[in-house]
């Protein structure tokens, strides 16, 4: 933020409030889907949104310097998608396990926690200094959590849910 978009510190606060509005609308979003649609379909737009952010960001990077102006609008509409996907594949995960669903949630948890550590230690600093390397890096990365669920749903059909949540209302 502060030495690719020349932030101050005491500006940071635009790239948190982008962000932040994006997850509250896709939580808000996911909330009104949920049972409505397919679990499956949900998470299909949440990363059909993320990969169209993803490659834009790319495409921006390398065609435009860097401005905090436009910037930030695909990271927040990332986050949009992300966060519409989310709570169903922490429910997918915990209803995998339905008896043991604190020790499911408890490992998501670790999982999550090791995989923030790995990109704030190891892979950021490798990126850091240029925002194509930034934005090459996250469209890698949403593309490995694709490929990941694509992988589950081919060779672990059980582990993704295929009907709409019983009792909900129709859509």
């Amino acid at each position: 933020l502060g030495d690719i978009l020349e932030l101050a510190p005491t500006e940071f606060f635009w790239f948190f409030l982008v962000t932040i509005s994006g997850i509250m609308a896709g939580a808000m979003l996911s909330g009104r889907l949920a049972g409505r649609i397919l679990p499956r379909r949900q998470i299909h737009r949440g990363f059909a949104i993320m990969f169209v952010c993803s490659v834009a960001n790319v495409i921006a990077n390398l065609l435009f310097p860097p401005d905090v102006r436009w910037a930030l609008i695909p990271i927040g509409l990332f986050a949009f998608g992300w966060a519409l996907m989310m709570p169903v594949v922490t429910l997918l995960v915990l209803d995998l396990y339905p008896e043991r669903r604190g020790l499911a949630s408890s490992l998501q948890a670790v999982i999550g926690s090791l995989s923030n550590a790995i990109v704030a230690g190891l892979i950021a600093p490798l990126v850091m200094l240029s925002a194509p390397q930034l934005a090459l890096t996250s469209l890698v990365m949403m593309a490995v959590g694709l490929l990941a669920w694509l992988y589950l749903r081919r060779f672990h059909p059980e582990a993704t849910l295929t009907q709409p949540t019983p009792g909900a209302p129709p859509p």
